[in-house]
């Protein structure tokens, strides 16, 4: 359990659910498309890049603890996330970052897992023109996490994590994105908020339309 809310003690999971939902509703309320992915020993494709925001909160709420592994495969995890990011067939990828291309890599543990280094994916988007802000939840430390029993039972497990902050910050570095810390999840609204104020990209307005409705030819030529 990481916070209190409302209340009521949320998980480290419900509440960045929770926040990842907001962050995506209002990037697909502005136009853009978002995708999931989820990782942990390995790296998969929960959503693919969608403007159906239905769509992407099934896939949200189908996140659970552990189903991707124990482990944080972070480089992996990246890489497929730039692969996913990539423009529409018939584009070119950018030499630099694109203005509203980006990843939001979330994670509360250090890279221990996978076949692709950070530093080699966090190289793959800066020459694919992907931006990545990445988000490191928690400290180091024992921290309480909510786990299944028999019977489907719920119960509590206390967990370490080691929270790599350099490796995340050289990712953000090296792509020109940014490195935000939170404490805890109750710390995430905060964080998408700042990223979602910084990706905001100009839209050119759809064109205004003549209301006045057109002379029938037939009666003009009467006329």
């Amino acid at each position: 359990l990481d916070a209190e809310v409302a209340g009521t003690w949320r998980t480290r999971l419900d509440l960045a659910r929770a926040v990842v939902a907001r962050f995506a509703e209002r990037r697909i309320a502005e136009g853009d498309r978002v995708g999931l992915v989820v990782f942990g020993e390995t790296a998969f494709t929960l959503c693919p890049l969608s403007g159906d925001g239905r769509l992407l909160a099934a896939a949200l709420a189908r996140v659970t603890p552990g189903m991707a592994g124990s482990a944080t495969a972070v480089g992996d995890a990246l890489a497929l996330a730039v692969k996913r990011a990539q423009p529409q067939a018939g584009k070119a990828a950018a030499a630099g970052p694109v203005a509203g291309r980006l990843v939001v890599l979330l994670t509360d543990g250090r890279s221990n897992a996978g076949a692709i280094p950070p530093d080699i994916a966090a190289g793959l988007a800066r020459a694919r023109g992907v931006r990545v802000h990445t988000v490191g939840v928690g400290s180091v430390g024992e921290v309480a996490m909510e786990s299944g029993a028999a019977g489907g039972a719920r119960g509590l497990r206390f967990e370490r994590h080691d929270l790599d902050d350099a490796t995340l910050g050289a990712i953000a570095a090296a792509t020109g994105g940014r490195f935000f810390a939170a404490q805890s999840s109750a710390d995430l609204d905060a964080v998408y908020a700042a990223i979602d104020a910084q990706e905001r990209v100009p839209r050119r307005a759809p064109p205004r339309r003549d209301r006045t409705a057109p002379p029938e030819p037939f009666l003009a030529g009467a006329m």
